[in-house]
């Protein structure tokens, strides 16, 4: 059999899974970022100046982690904290501050 006559795999010699279901994965990416400005998390990794924390979102039926900063440049707030989402950047950074429950 000459190399031209060999069948192709249908999904490229290289990939691991078909385009399409990676398509659904970015779309999914995409669709978080417009839900999660103005929700609000808990922070799970410390956020501050200088450092880049973690906070856990309810998002699509579940929990998701997110990279989390401060949104005023000198606040540091601790594990613990419930935090309100107040911008967002793709594909998974949210800006934050402290959650005052009213």
């Amino acid at each position: 059999m000459s190399h031209q006559e060999r069948k192709a795999h249908p999904f490229g010699s290289r990939s691991r899974s078909p385009p399409a279901r990676r398509s659904i994965r970015l779309r999914a990416l995409e669709d978080v970022g417009v839900g999660v400005i103005g929700k609000v998390g808990r922070v799970t990794g410390r956020v501050g100046p200088g450092l880049v924390g973690e906070i856990m979102v309810s998002v699509r039926g579940g929990s998701e982690a997110f990279y989390a900063h401060p949104n005023r440049p000198d606040e540091v707030i601790e594990p613990g904290t419930q935090v309100l989402i107040v911008d967002f950047h793709e594909p998974r950074t949210a800006y934050v501050e402290r959650f005052a429950a009213s």
